[in-house]
């Protein structure tokens, strides 16, 4: 039902306008081939960072609407979110979006989660300082409640509700994308802050984030993530990240690089650590159409 409502909104905007809609199609493929040192090697067509592979349909209509619809390749195993749409809104940019979209959180790399949910895109403070809220609902078990951030550079974000961080989307610094605990599962409460600054061909981010009010017996959990990403030209960068979490108890090192190989065709492989060991080892080959 939750899928059919969202595609139904979609189709129902775009149909609603008299001009034909201007259609683009597009394709953002990542097979991945990992290889975990205890555990043995696997391939899907998402990387262990969440990241899906998508095809996706964007509708540019006259009034300065967009639609948007991206379908998954491949569902991840366990995930809390079971649709096999990635996202699917309609939006006025910058101002308002309706249907299912990522929420509004951080630097989308700890807390990342795909729910139906209106949002709203404003400026507080004399157009100075950026907000954006959404209210999300996921149906029973998953994901409801508001979903904000506030900041530009440097920002701070909530969630209060229920059942955050069930999906595979989530959390994947600390747990494999088919580790997540599923619906019933989550958090009621998450909280963060992040900045980001760019020093030359160097670009430096961090984030905090606490998760609060285990569903389920889930333990509550601080993760911080700070990254630092080498990036000469725009065809070729080297990412050096650092996570500590507090439950499971780690600190954990990765090394990614994002290379060009041909047109529209990037090679994306990655060494990871735990706990002073090598945990992974893999590569992405990441299409962009």
């Amino acid at each position: 039902m939750k899928i059919a409502s969202t595609l139904a909104l979609t189709s129902l905007a775009v149909c609603s306008f008299a001009q034909t809609p201007d259609v683009q199609v597009k394709a953002d493929l990542g097979p991945t081939y990992r290889n975990q040192v205890i555990g043995g090697s696997d391939t899907h067509w998402y990387d262990p960072f969440g990241h899906h592979s998508t095809i996706s349909l964007q509708f540019g209509l006259e009034p300065g609407f967009r639609a948007y619809v991206s379908q998954k390749i491949e569902r991840i195993r366990n995930d809390g979110d079971r649709s096999p749409i990635d996202e699917s809104y309609v939006e006025d940019q910058g101002v308002w979006r309706a249907g299912k979209q990522y929420l509004p959180f951080g630097q989308q790399r700890i807390f990342r989660e795909s729910v139906v949910a209106v949002r709203s895109d404003t400026e507080l403070f004399l157009h100075d300082l950026p907000m954006s809220v959404a209210a999300c609902d996921g149906g029973g078990g998953r994901e409801r409640g508001v979903v904000g951030r506030i900041g530009r550079s440097l920002g701070a974000s909530f969630a209060f509700g229920e059942h955050f961080g069930i999906a595979g989307t989530t959390l994947t610094q600390v747990r494999l994308p088919t580790e997540s605990p599923g619906i019933h599962g989550g958090y009621k409460r998450v909280i963060g802050v992040d900045a980001r600054r760019d020093v030359g061909v160097i670009h430096l981010a961090g984030e905090f984030v606490a998760f609060r009010g285990g569903e389920l017996d889930a333990r509550d959990i601080d993760v911080l993530d700070i990254t630092a990403t080498l990036q000469p030209t725009s065809t070729r960068s080297i990412t050096l990240g650092y996570t500590s979490a507090t439950h499971p108890r780690l600190g954990s090192l990765r090394l990614q690089g994002s290379f060009l190989m041909t047109t529209n065709i990037w090679m994306e492989p990655w060494v990871r650590t735990r706990n002073g060991r090598i945990f992974d080892t893999g590569v992405s080959l990441r299409v962009r159409l």
